[in-house]
């Protein structure tokens, strides 16, 4: 078997690149689409980019690898705090790679830090807090070897407050800028080391579709998949001229679609029901939330990381009240953020407060299942739930405890304009909700995408999903395939070897220099730009 390039595109739309591909707009995607293969690789079932390159980097489900978000509840409470790739149980891939002595480039994937010792050269990706972090990669001194690079090097080029400032071309430049330093860093270390494997992910198309899904703004979203292609191209051509035999892969965590604002209308739904309950607030309670949504909407990131040096603590105390402010513990059943796809139910022994008794837990999370499901649009009448999933159908495995208690899936037709419910106050509030521009017009469509060529690849149609990424890539690489993953090779590999390796069911997650004291490894400054980073991005 041949050396092989993988290349992700975050949250890349398979509509949007086959149609620009199609066009002569993608030259690089249309070469492999051309005699290659090509499909559909399924998302996770929330669609969230740090489970799912944790499944595509594991060969494993949520369930096993027991990451659920970029955040996790913290236990016995209802804040919750950012997590890191120290957090996912499992093998990844490059680290299986390494131990068949096979030499590795990794480059920007989600989820990665603190960098592995793999054999080779990894540079973390959007979990990583600054390029000078402590574990930010390995070996520790790859910044300094490439100075030039590094010096405009971005990680995670954030959108949302210069797009919310009115500078939206910033906010492009960046996103494209990003790209560059992506791109230029993964094709130095191709032209220096000797390998086996290359992985880089561009996150840039997933931002652009968040922030710019809108007739206005779409032509830059083809913008940003013309420069990553240009990019993946560049790699292409540094791949084939190492190795004319080399395989490549380009593929996508989960696709794009129009944000369809339904968790946004998930709590006053549920307060309808009578599920979810507010009582009133201390006045502390509500001005420390005020003045968090306020400073969260209004300062830059610079400003907000100089003033949570300055305040470290009430930073944590504002975010918790205002994440679900108002909210009476000893009446709510069920609730929901207005953030993300998932309800969560008040469980008594889980939760601080928690209402619902361990034995009525199933019968209550059927019934609610069961009403979500059924949920219609006001006015219109039409369903706009596709499935909702209790976490012990979505997920399997050790970690399963760590999901939501439902994950909702909405169907993917336009923005919801509110939920039919009982209660005139609830439409008013949600007309209010409907007639306020989203923050961000994108959202996520659970089809990623895949697109292969080489003289290992068997052309023509594929079908999988995330899990199967790290299988086909050993299988490429000529490399054991390990039993046990949830995944296994994509019908696009001629051939599978017939080794298999040992399963990767243990936590083999070894950083190769231990980073910071704070929560999950980071330094309280580091923890912060993260947090920053990810509130910017929408995950938080």
């Amino acid at each position: 078997m041949s050396r092989v390039l993988v290349v992700g595109w975050d949250g890349a739309t398979w509509t949007v690149a086959r149609r620009l591909a199609r066009a002569g707009r993608l030259p690089a995607l249309a070469g492999l689409m051309d005699g290659g293969a090509e499909g559909i690789l399924e998302s996770v079932p929330n669609m969230n980019s740090a489970p799912a390159w944790s499944t595509i980097a594991t060969g494993l489900n949520p369930g096993r690898h027991g990451i659920f978000y970029f955040d996790e509840p913290v236990p016995g409470t209802y804040r919750r705090t950012v997590l890191n790739a120290a957090r996912r149980n499992g093998a990844s891939l490059w680290r299986m790679a390494s131990e068949a002595g096979k030499r590795v480039l990794v480059v920007n994937v989600p989820i990665s830090y603190p960098a592995e010792a793999v054999n080779g050269v990894l540079a973390a990706g959007l979990d990583a807090p600054f390029t000078t972090a402590r574990g930010f990669s390995h070996p520790a001194d790859l910044p300094s070897r490439y100075p030039q690079i590094f010096r405009n090097y971005i990680i995670e080029p954030g959108a949302q407050s210069a797009v919310r400032a009115g500078r939206i071309q910033e906010a492009k430049d960046q996103l494209l800028r990003a790209v560059e330093g992506w791109v230029s860093l993964t094709g130095r270390l191709m032209q220096d080391e000797d390998w086996d494997l290359v992985f880089v992910v561009f996150t840039s198309s997933d931002i652009a579709q968040h922030f710019f899904w809108d007739e206005a703004n779409f032509p830059f979203i083809e913008k940003v998949y013309e420069v990553q292609d240009e990019a993946t191209g560049r790699l292409v051509e540094l791949a084939r001229d190492r190795d004319p035999e080399a395989n490549v892969l380009v593929l996508a965590d989960h696709g794009g679609a129009p944000n369809s604002r339904g968790p946004e209308f998930m709590p006053l739904w549920l307060e309808d029901q009578g599920l979810q309950a507010t009582a009133p607030q201390p006045l502390k309670s509500r001005m420390l939330a005020a003045g968090f949504r306020l400073a969260n909407r209004t300062l830059t990131r610079q400003q907000k990381l100089a003033l949570a040096k300055r305040l470290p603590r009430m930073r944590e105390q504002a975010e918790a009240e205002a994440r679900l402010a108002g909210l009476d513990w000893s009446k709510t059943r069920a609730y929901a953020d207005g953030r993300r796809d998932e309800v969560l139910v008040n469980v008594a022994g889980r939760d601080p407060e928690g209402t619902v008794r361990p034995d009525e837990y199933a019968g209550f999370v059927e019934q609610l299942k069961g009403s979500i499901a059924d949920i219609r649009e006001h006015g219109t009448g039409r369903p706009v739930v596709a499935s909702v999933l209790r976490r012990d159908e979505a997920y399997r495995g050790p970690f399963v405890d760590r999901a939501p208690d439902l994950t909702v899936r909405w169907v993917l037709d336009g923005p919801i304009r509110g939920f039919a419910c009982w209660s005139e106050r609830a439409r008013e509030r949600m007309r209010g909700v409907a007639e306020r521009p989203p923050q961000q017009p994108g959202g996520h469509h659970p089809e990623g995408l895949v697109v292969a060529g080489g003289p290992d690849v068997r052309p023509g149609e594929v079908r999988g999903d995330l899990a199967d990424v790290t299988p086909t890539v050993l299988a490429l690489l000529g490399a054991p395939v390990p039993a046990g993953l949830d995944g296994r090779p994509l019908d696009l590999v001629k051939e599978v070897p017939s080794t298999a390796g040992p399963s990767p069911s243990t936590p083999t997650f070894s950083p190769a220099e231990p980073p910071g004291e704070g929560s999950a490894g980071y330094t309280p400054e580091e923890e912060d730009e993260v947090r920053r980073r990810l509130e910017d991005l929408g995950y938080l």
